[in-house]
């Protein structure tokens, strides 16, 4: 029996084609397009090239920074003493170095608390925390794009480029790499919220943003890059949208604006709390014309983007031009960045809205640090450069593969893409070598710019307190050469000149800063003892007659007074003044005798001085009257300055003053038959 044939169905028609879709957090929905081995390879990488590159600043030869590292851990008992209640309680509510960053302190707290005080165990954190960020910039750009290479190169030029020396290397620079941590977090979280929003995973990304302005208050400009990345990789918003195409844009943009005002809050908090804390360095903004930030803002946007791409000039301070910067550099300057934010949205803003991203994220995370609000005496900073490099980098490597699937040159792109990090490596790691210790650090300053007046004030007291006086002599002549208005300079010039005992030249520094600040009593004091010791009393009486008048309880001002009077011959008037100073100071006398040995006798030729132990011991003496030990110093002085017969004689009249059982006889002995045989006394 025959089966009966069914019936058919007609064929339905073809569906038709779908447009690709561009993977973004909101579409891609393939977990094999954002988790598959490269990534974890890459995360290794980058953790391992952190190493290659920071690792030196391990080694024991890595000393503190002279700058603010002694502000921030040596002589900040509330984070040397490491983590406890009260520091605890301390780094959120102090206004510490100008700043306030609680998360900052407590992590330098607990360094203290595993490392103890090694330098090294602080750079260790830094580096540690550095590659985080990077491993999390990756991971934001590839779960965003889906691109995972280039995301991994972003990563990588971020984590190797030379301008990050200095976040890592320098230890008070902690806020750097912590608060990028956090920037990166809250970049990830905004990314889960953009996928599903809730008030929850909303939540989260306000608490990672509080929490990384209580790291750096930098980071209030977040909200202004998550709007940018709402048009790009997000794609909340579409470049381009009308009302008219588009009814719901209207409705949408604003959602996105007002999902935004509580981070503003958050944003503008921090800032009031960064303006209260920065209160006591306003003056330093003061003093430069609003008209030359700008100009210099403007310029500085500019060398950002040349050190992004020619990194070899780089040092820790570059000095501000201020009122010297001409308006036709700036308004060139501001020309080329409006062409290029013209262009970046007109021309390429719908086709490459990586590229406006890109430049806006550099233009805005700049703004806080750009020196509108000048704070300092830098022109721009290699550690401000941190997270607003990101969009350069983005630029870049998005562009750059964009040409190279155009052209068919992938492998090309590849190639050059491990060249670029090939060379921020091997950068990065001699940048590293110029922060062994301070004087290598202002040495590379001056190497930069021969003419950085703190440059060379900087080397000269580091070579000064080292025993190289008469190189640090030169630095600081320099110093004061370049900027003839830098009172600081004159002083420490003034107090190089003593170390070699030219009192009559360091006279002349200390005049000459006293001319610029007349009021100051610290230095009219140093002028006077100067010409003390220079054998010019009566112009040394001249100048500390006021400071006796104006601060009647400055001991030392006094006594120097009173030596100057003796010296003229105004023994009563002398006299007078030594028994005001051993009224108010008993122990004075003794203090400068011991002082004077210590000056004439230190084994240490840098810590030596004979002309100002002389001067000690003789206003020890003439304020008590002579004394064994007094005279002994007075011997030990002039046997120092080459003056044995003065030495011989006074060691002589010390051994009259001490009984023959005295213990100290035999000691006094072999020191006057030290003298006699030309010798001078060390201890």
């Amino acid at each position: 029996m025959k089966r009966k044939p069914s019936a058919r169905k007609p064929p339905s028609p073809p569906a038709p084609p779908r447009p690709p879709v561009r993977p973004s957090p909101a579409s891609a929905q393939a977990p094999t397009q954002q988790y598959d081995l490269r990534s974890p390879l890459i995360c290794l990488g980058l953790a391992f090239l952190a190493c290659a590159a920071y690792g030196e600043l391990l080694s024991p030869s890595f000393t503190y920074f002279n700058i603010d590292d002694d502000e921030y851990i040596l002589a900040n008992p509330h984070v040397n003493t490491g983590l406890s209640p009260a520091n605890f309680r301390w780094a959120w509510t102090a206004f510490h170095s100008n700043n306030w960053h609680p998360l900052t302190w407590l992590s330098l707290q607990i360094d203290v608390q595993l490392f103890g005080l090694a330098p090294a165990g602080f750079r260790l954190t830094n580096i540690l925390l550095h590659a985080l960020a990077a491993i999390l910039l990756f991971l934001f750009l590839q779960f965003s794009t889906s691109a995972t290479w280039r995301s991994g190169i972003v990563a990588g030029l971020f984590l190797l480029h030379p301008l990050r020396v200095e976040s890592v290397a320098w230890i008070a620079e902690r806020k750097d790499v912590l608060a990028g941590v956090f920037w990166m977090l809250a970049l990830l979280a905004y990314l889960w919220y953009a996928r599903q929003p809730t008030p929850g995973r909303y939540l989260l990304v306000a608490a990672v943003f509080a929490l990384g302005l209580t790291a750096k208050q930098m980071l209030v400009t977040l909200p202004f890059v998550l709007l940018l990345l709402d048009w790009w990789p997000l794609e909340r918003i579409r470049f381009g949208s009308t009302p008219d195409a588009d009814p719901a844009f209207r409705q949408r943009s604003l959602r996105l604006l007002v999902e935004k005002l509580p981070l503003l809050a958050l944003a503008a908090l921090a800032s009031l709390l960064t303006l209260s804390a920065q209160t006591a360095v306003k003056h330093t903004a003061e003093t430069l014309p609003y008209q030359a930030r700008v100009l210099n803002a403007l310029v500085a946007y500019l060398r950002y983007v040349g050190k992004t791409f020619w990194p070899l000039d780089l040092c820790f301070l570059y000095e501000h031009p201020g009122t010297t910067l001409s308006w036709p550099a700036g308004m060139a300057a501001g020309f080329v960045l409006l062409v290029v934010s013209l262009l970046v949205i007109s021309r390429w803003g719908r086709r490459r809205p990586y590229l406006a991203v890109g430049w806006f994220w550099f233009l805005g995370t700049l703004v806080p640090v750009i020196g509108l609000v000048q704070v300092g005496n830098q022109a721009l900073a290699d550690r401000y450069s941190y997270v607003p490099q990101i969009g350069l980098l983005i630029m870049l490597v998005w562009g750059l593969a964009e040409l190279a699937r155009r052209w068919r040159a992938e492998m090309i792109f590849g190639i050059a893409a491990c060249a670029g990090l090939a060379a921020c490596l091997v950068l990065t790691w001699m940048q590293v070598s110029t922060w062994h210790n301070p004087l290598t650090v202002w040495s590379r300053v001056l190497a930069v710019e021969p003419n950085n007046y703190l440059a060379h004030n900087n080397v000269g007291q580091l070579l000064a307190d080292a025993g190289y006086a008469e190189q640090a002599v030169g630095h600081l002549e320099a110093a004061v050469l370049h900027r003839p208005s830098f009172l600081m300079g004159y002083r420490n010039l003034g107090m190089a000149r003593q170390r070699l005992q030219r009192w009559s030249e360091a006279a002349e520094a200390f005049r000459a800063a006293l001319q610029l600040q007349p009021d100051n009593l610290e230095l009219r004091r140093l002028l006077g003892r100067a010409l003390v010791i220079a054998n010019r009393p009566a112009e040394a009486e001249a100048e500390l007659r006021p400071v006796v008048d104006a601060a009647p309880q400055d001991v030392n001002a006094r006594a120097y007074l009173g030596l100057a009077l003796q010296r003229q011959g105004k023994t009563d008037q002398a006299r007078s003044a030594f028994a005001e100073v051993v009224r108010q100071a008993p122990d004075w006398p003794r203090a400068m005798v011991q002082g004077a040995w210590l000056l004439a006798a230190d084994p240490e030729p840098a810590r030596r001085n004979g002309s100002l132990a002389l001067f000690q011991a003789e206003l020890a003496q003439a304020a008590e009257g002579p004394s064994a030990e007094a005279l002994g110093a007075l011997a030990a002085a002039h046997a120092e300055l080459g003056q044995f017969d003065d030495a011989v004689r006074l060691q002589a009249q010390a051994l009259n003053l001490v009984p023959q059982d005295d213990s100290q006889r035999p000691a006094m002995q072999e020191r006057l038959q030290l003298y006699q045989r030309r010798q001078p006394y060390r201890r």
